[in-house]
């Protein structure tokens, strides 16, 4: 493990009786919590807000506990606990800015019920859309090179819209 990685022990609840999602809590983590509708969703999204809040805290210059000893943390019968890696290096070499979001209401409100992160979320569709973008215009630029050597004209990929 390097100095940028980091290990904490997340409390996963299965949806409780009514609910439909697994609950995920850091509990040496003020404010560090996450949810969704499978344990292997809840589990990939324990890593991303792990990741967030530990490089928000670094950020704002506030102390990283140490972790809880895993014999010292209460589970109820059942919760299941298991340790989650956070990896910042990629984080700590970016410089982040910030940006103004508009988006529809209801939109707003079913994103908080489930308390997803706005910012993790946007940046991963933006990350996913670039790339996407980036391997059509590699293809074109291939494709034009020997369309050129043909005689013919490259036909401009369309692209199609996102959502998010």
């Amino acid at each position: 493990m390097n100095n940028n990685e980091y290990i904490f022990y997340a409390v996963i609840s299965p949806p409780a009786q009514g609910e439909d999602l697994y609950n995920v809590e850091f509990p040496d983590l003020e404010n560090c919590f996450t949810s969704a509708e499978t344990k292997a969703e809840a589990i990939r999204e324990a890593q991303h807000v792990l990741r967030d809040c530990l490089f928000d805290r670094l950020k704002n210059k506030f102390a990283i506990p140490n972790p809880s000893d895993i014999k010292r943390i209460k589970l109820s019968n059942d919760q299941e606990v298991l340790p989650v890696v956070a990896d910042l290096s990629r984080l700590q070499k970016r410089k982040y800015v910030k940006k103004t979001l508009t988006l529809p209401e209801d939109i707003e409100a079913k994103a908080k019920r489930y308390r997803l992160n706005f910012s993790s979320i946007l940046a991963e569709s933006l990350e996913a859309r670039i790339r996407e973008l980036e391997s059509r215009v590699a293809k074109e630029h291939v494709g034009s090179n020997r369309k050129k050597q043909s005689g013919t004209l490259p036909l401009k990929t369309k692209l199609s819209p996102v959502s998010i």
